[in-house]
């Protein structure tokens, strides 16, 4: 049973007659009867009283009947829900970040939560190391880790930098100095208000990255995500900023 035939059998239902169905169809009568003949087959079922002549339904074509608008009705739904799905009225978008990693992403989240009022946003905590597990089980679209996944199986976007600071108090001996070596920071530091000063021999850098899956297909939701987190980056520049990484 294929939907056609049942757009041809409602058609036939509704007009009373082959051939007035066939004009309405665009088809021949002979195609139309033909439809009707697979479909009849199909079900095991003549839905059409043939002695009548006027396109009468048989019990079976009653019971059917109902069973056809409700299929049709379905379709004209799902194409609908298909449709705001492409243009962004309906739909989700599932992450998977630890907190400190979700922390960072907020205001691509809120941005994009505000453009898009009608997608659903979930983020779902995990520890960064089962995220990309979770991603081979297609429970979310995309993670957020701060590590290096594996390369054959995973793509990923880096999206945000910092790096480790030393801090002390104002009045600390060391807080007047632009740089200091490593040998420098024996003292105990003092306790009070905290100002940043580099450090030449300690650069540790931190790197958050988008992981998805290499053969995903991403809903629209995604992608449009992904746009507004390089949107975000163009326009705030560091530490946001969007770079596609290559494999190896």
């Amino acid at each position: 049973m294929e939907l056609h035939q049942l757009e041809t059998f409602l058609a036939v239902a509704e007009e009373h007659s082959f051939s007035r169905a066939a004009v309405r169809l665009h088809r021949t009568q002979p195609a139309v009867s033909q439809v009707i003949r697979k479909l009849e087959a199909s079900v095991g079922e003549t839905l059409f009283d043939r002695a009548a002549h006027d396109g009468s339904l048989t019990a079976a074509g009653v019971l059917l009947h109902d069973y056809a608008l409700r299929l049709l009705a379905l379709r004209r739904e799902a194409s609908s829900a298909l449709g705001e799905l492409k243009s962004l009225e309906r739909g989700s978008l599932q992450l998977a970040a630890n907190e400190y990693t979700c922390m960072y992403l907020l205001p691509a989240i809120d941005r994009f939560r505000r453009e898009f009022p009608h997608i659903t946003v979930a983020v779902h905590r995990m520890l960064a190391s089962h995220i990309p597990a979770e991603l081979n089980l297609r429970t979310f679209e995309i993670g957020v880790i701060s590590f290096h996944p594996d390369p054959v199986e995973f793509r990923t976007i880096a999206v945000y930098g910092d790096s480790l600071a030393f801090v002390v108090s104002p009045s600390h001996p060391l807080a007047g100095i632009k740089h200091v070596s490593i040998k420098d920071l024996g003292k105990e530091l003092q306790t009070g208000d905290l100002v940043r000063v580099p450090v030449d021999e300690l650069e540790v850098k931190r790197v958050l990255r988008l992981i998805i899956r290499r053969k995903s297909t991403l809903s629209y939701a995604a992608r449009v995500f992904l746009q507004t987190v390089r949107t975000l980056a163009r326009e705030q520049g560091p530490p946001f900023y969007y770079h596609v990484e290559r494999a190896g």
